[in-house]
């Protein structure tokens, strides 16, 4: 799973597929939120938390925050990130199934 995807599960964000504006149903990770600065704000707070990360994941964070990508949801928002593919479970589908 990409270190994003960790990272906003984490946060309790709904994280999940999605193909934005000229993506052509390519899909990616997207996370639900009201505001885009909820997701800088959890960036922010796993990157200072996180004293020893990997160079990986540093560079895997920089280059999909620099491509992030917004589209609006009615009431909310969905940022996505064109480079991340998104990694479903089958707890998750199963959550999902029983709303």
């Amino acid at each position: 799973m990409h270190i994003l995807q960790e990272i906003f599960k984490d946060g309790d964000f709904k994280t999940r597929s999605y193909s934005g504006r000229g993506m052509y149903g390519k899909e990616c990770l997207g996370v639900e939120c009201n505001d885009i600065k909820d997701i800088v704000y959890e960036l922010v707070d796993y990157i200072l938390a996180t004293s020893e990360m990997s160079y990986e994941n540093n560079v895997s964070i920089k280059r999909s925050v620099r491509n992030l990508c917004t589209d609006q949801l009615g009431l909310g928002m969905i940022v996505y990130f064109p480079n991340v593919e998104f990694e479903s479970n089958e707890s998750e589908n199963d959550e999902s199934e029983s709303d």
